[in-house]
């Protein structure tokens, strides 16, 4: 496996951003249920087999956070160092646009 992700460095990176994604949303998950938001963990604790409810609760944060830490890592992979905005090298040109022509009402 190691092999494979130093064949493979833009997947090691995103391998790297969604875990983590994944250790951040275990954890958002852990201060919700530890602090009662809205009484979720309340009622999570009090059914009858609460591991469940949290593996379900777990898996859909988990999903969330990981792909957007990995989205954001690659929307910045493009950046320089300060975090600004690259600049196109060269003239501006405008590239003409196919369409195809309809008649109205369709």
């Amino acid at each position: 496996m190691r092999s494979f992700l130093r064949a493979h460095p833009l997947l090691k990176f995103l391998a790297v951003h969604a875990g983590l994604g994944a250790v951040v949303a275990t954890l958002v998950v852990a201060g919700i249920i530890l602090t009662d938001v809205g009484g979720i963990g309340t009622l999570i604790l009090a059914s009858a087999d609460p591991v469940v409810p949290i593996v379900m609760l777990v898996f859909g944060f988990v999903i969330t956070m990981s792909s957007a830490a990995a989205g954001s890592a690659v929307m910045s992979l493009g950046t320089r160092g300060g975090g600004g905005r690259r600049r196109p090298v060269g003239p501006l040109v405008a590239q003409p646009a196919p369409s195809v022509a309809r008649r109205p009402g369709l």
